[in-house]
């Protein structure tokens, strides 16, 4: 209890703190329908050898499989949530939404937990993502939007915190075409 006299929650130990994320993997994988494990295969690529399309792809084709049109109204929200939601499994990585780098706001950024996981591949991860309705997702328009989406991930790697870093620029473009 503290000074307000509220209530603190906590995990107390790591076989708690792993019965606790088993619960919340299987949830997940009882709602999305995500095979956890095709998941962490994927991912092994991305922390072992920075090889993070399989990883990314796989999650997008889950997206698809679980999310109906209706889903997208919400534009990019429904595609960072469902992101988010599996990036923070990822035990390996410390994950950040709208994070401030270089005046810009990232839409994701992933960073290695070197401390607990120090042969990982150091690379950060930053992501910047779009959607498109079906009427603009035309070939001028896509061109425009990638060109939009690079200029931002330049300008966020340049952030002074990110020096001397391996720095994956990923942009993820989802359009109603694409479900």
């Amino acid at each position: 209890v503290n000074e307000y006299n509220n209530y603190i929650f906590s995990v107390p130990n790591q076989t708690c703190a792993e019965i606790l994320w088993g619960y919340i993997r299987s949830a997940i994988n009882a709602v999305y329908k995500i095979n956890l494990n095709d998941l962490m295969s994927k991912f092994s690529g991305m922390k072992i050898r920075g090889d993070w399309r399989p990883f990314f792809e796989y999650l997008l084709e889950q997206l698809f499989k679980s999310a109906s049109v209706r889903d997208f109204i919400t534009k990019e929200a429904v595609l960072k949530g469902f992101l988010i939601a599996h990036l923070n499994l990822l035990d390996d990585y410390d994950m950040y939404s709208e994070h401030e780098l270089n005046k810009g706001i990232a839409d994701v950024y992933l960073v290695p937990n070197l401390l607990t996981a120090p042969k990982i591949c150091p690379n950060h991860y930053i992501l910047e993502l779009k959607y498109l309705k079906k009427e603009e997702n035309t070939e001028n328009n896509l061109a425009a939007v990638k060109a939009k989406a690079a200029k931002q991930l330049k300008q966020y790697a340049q952030d002074p915190k990110l020096k001397g870093e391996t720095v994956t620029k990923l942009i993820i473009i989802v359009s109603s075409n694409d479900h």
